[in-house]
């Protein structure tokens, strides 16, 4: 069989739950380059790449097989609000958002981004001989599968993460995007510190995607958090405030489209969330700062200080409330805490294996 020339990033199937037509065919959209909205495109045209995994087929048949897993899983979304009845559909559940995270466009590009921004910032230190034109640019045919296979190679961060539904009893619908997986972080936010703090690694972590326009998942640091009431699963939201906010993330982590159905989402809702955000949106993440050092030896070395920061917006969610182990830990150096100390050693275990 030949090989998928267009291969979708984000899946159809998870976009059908934002259709317009019954049939689950047609959705809505807005171009964040064009300033256009297109109100009945067929999904199957959308969130796709040519050969953005490659071409030889093995990733997107991999690909494939796992998305028939997850769209069993999630289907029907509104009958399954609460989070899944086993060990395994939650695990299925975990690795469904790491690597719907990690395999977008905007996911592969900024991979790229993030390697170059480092190279640029070590290149006036390096030796004269050693040095590369300043124009040089390091790529990869498909930037895609660096973030995916990097991901997946650090797929135990999402350990030690709790997941509840957020149901919407609003008359406002959630929306998705080009890249629906956003990440946050209240704790951080609120001691003043933002710098990696939507790392996967990274204590106060809150990942929130849409499933369907009623119904949203969070997944949460329960060391942080607690979220609604302990004895629930989900929580009802009543206050279009707090699905506004939810909403506004959608685009601020958006790469070039957001996805709606136009028949319960306005245009005027989506140039206000536009308007609002606009100058929330970050082009530029990474953070690299270079400092001369010395080893042990007294040689002449370099620390090179490498994170990033994500938008951010003040967001106040009042179903998540700071747990006592949250209001008694203070980020003394601006930078984010492990949520978990067993990463210490998973993570030595991975390098001494690599």
């Amino acid at each position: 069989m030949s090989t998928p020339k267009k291969q979708h990033f984000v899946p159809q199937f998870y976009l059908r739950n934002f259709a317009l037509d019954d049939e689950k065919e047609f959705i809505s959209s807005y171009h964040h380059k064009s300033e256009k909205f297109i109100i009945d495109v067929p999904i199957k045209s959308q969130a796709y790449k040519n050969y953005i995994y490659g071409k030889d087929g093995l990733v997107e048949k991999d690909l494939s097989q796992f998305e028939a897993k997850v769209a069993n899983l999630i289907s029907e979304p509104l009958k399954k609000i609460n989070p899944p009845g086993t060990i395994e559909e939650f695990n299925l559940l975990k690795e469904f958002i790491l690597i719907q995270h990690s395999r977008t466009a905007k996911a592969g590009a900024e991979a790229m981004a993030a390697i170059n921004a480092g190279y640029q910032t070590i290149r006036p230190y390096l030796k004269k001989e050693d040095q590369l034109p300043s124009e040089f640019h390091i790529s990869h045919e498909y930037p895609s599968l660096i973030s995916l296979y990097h991901a997946l190679d650090h797929s135990y961060l999402m350990n030690h993460l709790m997941m509840k539904s957020i149901v919407n009893m609003t008359d406002l619908a959630f929306i998705t995007s080009d890249t629906p997986v956003v990440t946050y972080n209240q704790w951080m936010e609120q001691q003043g510190h933002y710098a990696g703090a939507t790392a996967l690694a990274a204590k106060g972590l809150q990942i929130f995607i849409p499933i369907a326009p009623r119904l949203a998942y969070c997944f949460y640091d329960p060391y942080i958090y607690e979220f609604g009431d302990p004895n629930k699963g989900f929580v009802e939201i009543e206050s279009m405030d707090d699905i506004h906010q939810l909403n506004a993330l959608q685009y601020l982590f958006s790469d070039t489209q957001l996805f709606f159905s136009e028949k319960i989402t306005s245009q005027e809702y989506i140039q206000l969330i536009i308007e609002q955000g606009k100058d929330s949106r970050v082009s530029e993440r990474n953070i690299n700062i270079a400092f001369p050092d010395k080893t042990a030896s007294g040689k002449d070395s370099l620390f090179l200080f490498s994170s990033f920061q994500d938008p951010h917006t003040e967001m106040q969610l009042p179903f998540f409330r700071l747990t006592k182990e949250a209001r008694k830990t203070e980020i003394t150096n601006g930078l984010p805490l492990l949520r978990h100390p067993s990463f210490d050693d998973l993570r030595n275990n991975h390098r001494k294996k690599n």
